[in-house]
């Protein structure tokens, strides 16, 4: 008797190890979702059938521990491609929510078929409602733990598409055909990602971004660089991979200006005592751009600039504030008051929302553009951006529709006639209807989207400095 429970014992390890072998293949997995959740009948059959030759109990404490540890398994690492984390989760995801949705279908007949197979057997009903049962809740906890992977790892889906999911999930067929979408969207993201680490394991020794002289990010209005949460999301650490060495203006969030050019010219001397390079290269978004011509035009640092490079700065202000400066004074000084004194919490020393918001005016902007004028040996280059339409982002929705109308293509705070100066690179749009917002442009969301990838865009931005001898 020892050998049989021996032999059980080897055949389960066998079993396992096929298993996890072949379960990555699809057609094996699916395999096993027609057959391993019938295990009430299997062990039915086993009892019937192979109790006649003896086989102790211990075998079938052996044939349950198999069963849940191959269970287990596909449920933990049912995707074991050579992938980033975050992406084999959400593939895993997919992965199991599609094969158990498609051994759902095939389930249907499999039951009707083990039912008039087991009609002959006493309390045959009673087997097959419980065997139903097992076979279907194993498969719904599949699909449910394929949708909570998608929905944990997914960047695509968004905010919107999730609060859609959890409303309607409870509705039969909805769910499913909701689940078909996102199961789209993240085949599609897999591939953008799949294709961004070939390209990144193809180009890593080549370091396209290392620039001779190192890069100075300078944010726009209204934000910080704070350590945990970067403003520029994930270029950074991507132009970081790609050679770059990469610095931070930290100026402050709503100054002004000229108090936020001395803070910058600061951090440049800095910069160069730390590097001894001689000079660096600016990357400017929004009014970050207006900060650094001040810097290099006024504050006399054009012996300390390579290169400006201005992403959607409101060179010729911004009609927008046009509209925000019909409030009342009183209540605009009031309000501007308010976030001042938040901001002074958050870290700026001092906030001048007031002065600093119509410094985007047009009419300001134009006399900032006759007073700070391009300096010599600096390159200056920029880009815009355009939303297609005011959906293209939530929160910019209603200003790009009323700059639209007023001024033409914008990004939802600049249009991309202000956003052009120096030598113009181009405007970043989408394959897609959503288009490039003000925020996309510096990963704000940590989104990507068909067709674009903002963070690619740095990348040939800073090695085209690079070529350049900046």
């Amino acid at each position: 008797m020892e050998w049989i429970v021996l032999s059980a014992v080897i055949l389960a390890v066998v079993i396992i190890d096929i298993s996890l072998k072949l379960l990555p293949r699809r057609g094996t997995a699916f395999s096993f979702l027609l057959i391993f959740p019938h295990i009430v009948l299997i062990v039915k059959i086993i009892d019937l059938y192979l109790n006649r030759f003896l086989i102790p109990v211990k075998i079938f404490a052996i044939f349950l521990a198999s069963w849940v540890f191959i269970r287990i398994s596909f449920h933990v690492t049912p995707c074991r491609q050579k992938v980033d984390w975050r992406v084999r989760i959400m593939m895993g995801g997919r992965r199991i929510f599609m094969e158990a949705l498609a051994a759902g279908f095939f389930q249907i007949p499999l039951c009707i078929a083990a039912a008039v197979f087991c009609s002959r057997w006493e309390n045959s009903t009673e087997l097959m409602m419980i065997d139903t049962a097992v076979v279907f809740t194993s498969l719904i906890l599949l699909q449910i733990n394929g949708a909570f992977r998608i929905l944990a790892t997914s960047r695509r889906l968004g905010i919107g598409k999730r609060i859609l999911f959890f409303l309607l999930a409870w509705v039969p067929v909805v769910n499913i055909l909701l689940g078909l979408w996102f199961c789209r969207i993240v085949k599609q993201e897999f591939r953008h990602e799949y294709q961004k680490a070939e390209l990144q394991n193809a180009r890593e020794s080549s370091q396209i971004c290392k620039t001779k002289y190192p890069l100075l990010m300078l944010h726009g209005i209204g934000f910080r660089d704070y350590k945990y949460i970067n403003y520029w999301g994930r270029i950074p650490s991507l132009l970081i991979k790609n050679g770059a060495l990469v610095y931070y203006g930290h100026q402050q969030a709503w100054g002004t200006i000229e108090s936020n050019a001395e803070e910058i010219k600061q951090k440049i001397k800095e910069i160069l005592k730390e590097t001894d390079c001689g000079k660096v290269n600016i990357i400017a978004h929004s009014k970050g751009g207006l900060d650094a011509r001040y810097l290099i035009s006024t504050l006399g640092m054009a012996d300390k600039v390579a290169s400006l490079t201005t992403v959607s700065t409101p060179h010729r202000g911004s009609e927008l504030l046009n509209i925000l400066t019909k409030i009342p004074e009183k209540r605009y000084r009031k309000l501007s008051g308010m976030v001042d004194a938040y901001f002074r919490k958050l870290g700026d020393s001092a906030p001048d929302v007031y002065t600093s918001s119509r410094q985007l005016l047009p009419s300001f902007c134009k006399e900032f553009n006759q007073e700070n004028p391009d300096a010599e040996g600096v390159f200056y280059q920029s880009y815009a951006a355009v939303m297609k339409d005011p959906g293209s982002h939530t929160l910019l929705s209603v200003p790009s529709a009323l700059m639209k109308w007023i001024a033409g293509n914008n990004d939802g705070l600049v249009t991309v006639e202000s956003a052009k100066w120096g030598e113009f690179k181009g405007t970043f749009k989408s394959r897609k209807h959503r288009g490039i917002s003000h925020g996309d442009q510096i990963d704000l969301m940590r989104q990507d989207y068909e067709g674009f990838d903002m963070a690619e865009e740095y990348v040939t931005i800073v090695s085209d400095l690079k070529n350049k001898g900046f």
